[in-house]
């Protein structure tokens, strides 16, 4: 929750939960956003268990994968690819110039780099 959500203009969820904004049981709707889903918190558990496995394994794995199919605007394919940009927008802000293909965005070279961090 966003701790200034009573100022004007500012969302009640917090702009950099993106982990808690991309899953399908919640929407950015004030009041659903206030109470959540029926197993909130523990919704959360597995995705972020997935996004620090990928972050304890290489930090591209948390860049963005684009694929294909991803240009099918509003396919499952191309709403999976925004969700994953928009982590790695936060998630990799500071460090993205360092990265394999130095973007958001996944490179075919991620596996051939032999710099890591």
């Amino acid at each position: 929750i966003n701790p200034r959500r009573e100022e004007d203009g500012e969302p009640v969820i917090d702009p950099d939960a993106v982990i808690w904004r991309t899953l399908d049981a919640h929407c950015t709707d004030d009041n659903a956003a206030a109470t959540g889903c029926k197993m909130c918190p523990w919704c959360c558990c597995f995705p972020c268990l997935k996004k620090l496995m990928k972050l304890s394994s290489h930090l591209g794995l948390l860049q963005a994968n684009r694929t294909p199919e991803v240009s099918a605007k509003y396919s499952p394919a191309w709403r999976k690819y925004m969700k994953d940009r928009e982590f790695a927008k936060v998630a990799l802000a500071s460090v993205v110039a360092k990265l394999p293909g130095s973007d958001y965005d996944r490179s075919d070279e991620i596996m051939e780099v032999n710099e890591h961090f």
